[in-house]
C-alpha cells in the first residue's frame, strides 16, 4: 500500500508543481536592470507584464519539460520574459534537431 501511495504522490506532484504560472520577484529583476532609472525600470515593468500576462494565457499548453527547463532559468532571474525567450529557442531547437555525425 505505501508503494502504490508513494507512486501516486511521485506521479502527481509534477502536475501539481507545473499548475500555475510560477511568481518571481520581477520588481528585484527590474531594480537591478535599471540601476535606480525610472524609465528603464517601468519599461521593465511594462515589458514583463506583458510576458506574465501571455503565458498566463498559454501555460495550461506549455509542455511540462518546458516548464521545468525555463523555468529553472527564469527562477535565477526572475523574469518573465526570459521564461518566454528561454521556450522560444526551445521550440526552434527541437523543430532542427541536430545529429552529430562520425
Amino acid at each position: 500500500m505505501k508503494k502504490i501511495l508513494c507512486t501516486l504522490v511521485m506521479v502527481a506532484v509534477p502536475a501539481v508543481a507545473f499548475a500555475a504560472v510560477p511568481q518571481y520577484d520581477v520588481e528585484k529583476f527590474c531594480e537591478g536592470l535599471a540601476k535606480g532609472k525610472a524609465a528603464i525600470y517601468n519599461a521593465c515593468i511594462s515589458m514583463e507584464q506583458k510576458s506574465y500576462d501571455d503565458l498566463k494565457k498559454r501555460w495550461a499548453k506549455i509542455p511540462d519539460k518546458t516548464k521545468e527547463f525555463c523555468g529553472n532559468i527564469a527562477k535565477g532571474m526572475n523574469s518573465y520574459q526570459s521564461f518566454i525567450e528561454c521556450e522560444k529557442l526551445e521550440k526552434k531547437a527541437a523543430k532542427n534537431k541536430k545529429s552529430f555525425k562520425r
